[in-house]
């Protein structure tokens, strides 16, 4: 029987990581995100400035001014100007997340999530739009909560 050289062991334990890697997403993160997407979604806000919009006053998107549309999943949850508030989205299940709005930006200032990377991504301003890796949106993947920043001008 012919020996294994470092390179070859090398190869199968990559190609062991990968295939365990596609097999937790295909069992595990993507049925749970399909079940997810189907719940209804009955997160509330607790805005400290401005009432919170429910889904059937959310204002339309609009291309004359400056916006933070907030997404939770799929689905728009409030569409708010730039201008000083705080947002507190708690889904009621232990995911909680605190967007502030600048009249210059967004971004996600707190959230329950492990992982913090929505936390890190910093503020996404009118200034730094175009320079961001992510342009104008902040994401939270653990709690499925984004933000994107809307410049007027943009098509909606």
């Amino acid at each position: 029987m012919k020996k294994l050289s470092q390179r070859d062991v090398l190869i199968i334990v990559v190609a062991i990581l990968f295939i365990t890697a596609i097999a937790y997403v295909l069992f595990f993160v993507l049925p749970s995100m399909a079940s997810a997407v189907g719940q209804k979604n009955e997160a509330t806000a607790v805005p400290s400035q401005s009432a919170p919009n429910p889904a059937s006053q959310t204002p339309a998107l609009s291309s004359t001014e400056d916006q933070v549309v907030i997404y939770i999943g799929d689905k728009i949850y409030d569409i708010v100007p730039l201008k000083d508030d705080v947002i507190t989205i708690d889904q009621g299940d232990g995911k909680i997340n605190e967007i502030t709005i600048t009249p210059h930006g967004a971004h996600m200032s707190h959230s329950t999530c492990e992982n913090q990377d929505c936390v890190q991504q910093g503020e996404a301003t009118l200034e730094n739009f175009d320079t961001r890796v992510l342009m104008g949106w902040v994401i939270c993947l653990p709690n499925q909560v984004s933000i994107e920043l809307r410049p007027k001008g943009t098509t909606p």
